[in-house]
């Protein structure tokens, strides 16, 4: 294997990591971004996520802290908002919206 070789697949395997350990898991996101609006709403409600909307961005907690992960970027119909998740509560907070997304695509599928 030559030196570019190896140096590729580092330089992938880094690209992976960030993409699915470090930002969040990808399938999540992908099903965010079938049922933004959704989503929308439940980032605002729960206070693991900070959403910047450009609505009450002032009104956020701030991300000084560095107790925040992201941003992740999800589209709506008419903008793109930001998203962060605080660093001890996204995951746990993803693991419910996952389910509750899936929940709503099994039952669309049946109707």
């Amino acid at each position: 294997m030559t030196d570019t070789q190896v140096f590729t697949l580092i330089i992938l395997g880094l690209i992976v990591y960030y993409v699915v350990f470090r930002k969040g898991r990808f399938g999540f996101w992908r099903r965010v971004n079938r049922e933004p609006e959704l989503a929308y709403t439940y980032f605002l409600l729960n206070d693991a996520w900070r959403v910047e909307d450009g609505l009450n961005d002032d009104a956020q907690p701030s991300l000084k802290d560095g107790s925040w992960v992201g941003p992740f970027y999800v589209k709506l119909p008419d903008s793109v908002i930001t998203v962060y998740g605080r660093a001890d509560r996204y995951e746990a907070s993803q693991l419910e919206l996952d389910a509750y997304l899936k929940l709503q695509a099994e039952r669309d599928r049946d109707t």
